[in-house]
């Protein structure tokens, strides 16, 4: 897992903003998934046709996802959507370690729980979770996958030392 020490803080918040900025982000159904208040404000009550919205995004942003897990992923982010509600005043730039303190397990709860939903023959994963995260609360939770991973020197969750990467 990564360990917030490992990243300089600054340096994330400044790609971060530039990531905001870049074309990509600015892809019409990126606006689109954030604008979508209606399922992120009422996730307790979140129904199969918000959910499939939430699945299209996902694949247009290449986490492949398969559509049969629609049902069991609605039913997890609505169970979950109290334990979302905690976090949806946070801001990434703003909040302190010491704050996630009172219920520090709840956000790796979450994460669990969504990236093992079943979609197809696997699950939904950690690339999609973080996106599906990202979409609850853009302001504090970020997207991940394997370039950015890579961006700051992790691989398969794990820093890459100088040994592994030959060096």
């Amino acid at each position: 897992m990564i360990q917030m020490t490992d990243i300089d803080i600054d340096d994330f918040i400044r790609k971060v903003q530039a990531y905001q900025g870049s074309t990509y982000a600015l892809e019409g159904s990126y606006r689109q998934i954030l604008n979508r208040l209606d399922i992120r404000d009422n996730l307790a009550e979140i129904d199969d046709s918000k959910t499939t919205c939430i699945l299209e995004f996902l694949n247009r942003w290449k986490c492949r996802v398969s559509y049969d897990c629609t049902l069991s992923l609605a039913t997890t982010l609505g169970e979950l959507s109290q334990s979302l509600f905690k976090f949806t005043s946070y801001r990434f730039e703003e909040v302190s370690l010491d704050s996630l303190v009172d219920d520090p397990d709840t956000i790796k709860d979450v994460f669990r729980r969504i990236a093992s939903v079943r979609a197809g023959a696997g699950t939904v994963r950690a690339t999609a979770t973080s996106k599906i995260l990202h979409f609850v609360n853009p302001r504090f939770f970020t997207m991940s996958d394997r370039n950015i991973k890579h961006g700051y020197g992790y691989s398969d969750n794990r820093r890459v030392t100088q040994n592994s990467r030959g060096i």
